[in-house]
């Protein structure tokens, strides 16, 4: 594995400190978010505007669990021996794109390779 031990710790700190925001920010949505009642004594822009806010939750709370659930595969790289190489390339991911995105999964070059133009 390219990345030394002082870093490899580092990015699991990091990896663990992620999935327990996530999953305390997950706990707190679900205690918010409720169904819209539509039969109350709301308005009709009252009720467009509490259905987008809830739509709004529901999609952050989709991309919070898709990133816990990435998080969660990283950490299996890293129990794998696999964490920190481009699964496209299998050259090393950059030790500072890592710091900052712990779950990518691509290199620098083949993300914005990826990318439609």
């Amino acid at each position: 594995m390219y990345l030394n031990q002082k870093e490899l710790a580092e990015l699991k700190q990091l990896i663990h400190k992620k999935q327990r925001q996530i999953e305390d920010s997950l706990v707190e949505m679900k205690k918010s978010s409720k169904p819209v009642n539509l039969d109350g004594s709301f308005g009709r822009l009252s009720r467009m505007d509490a259905l987008q806010q809830q739509q709004m939750a529901l999609n952050n709370q989709l991309h919070l669990e898709k990133e816990l659930k990435q998080l969660k595969a990283s950490q299996n790289r890293i129990d794998q021996g696999v964490y920190g190489y481009c699964l496209q390339c299998e050259e090393p991911i950059g030790f500072k794109r890592l710091c900052v995105k712990p779950e990518v999964l691509l290199c620098f070059a083949c993300s914005k390779a990826q990318e439609v133009p």
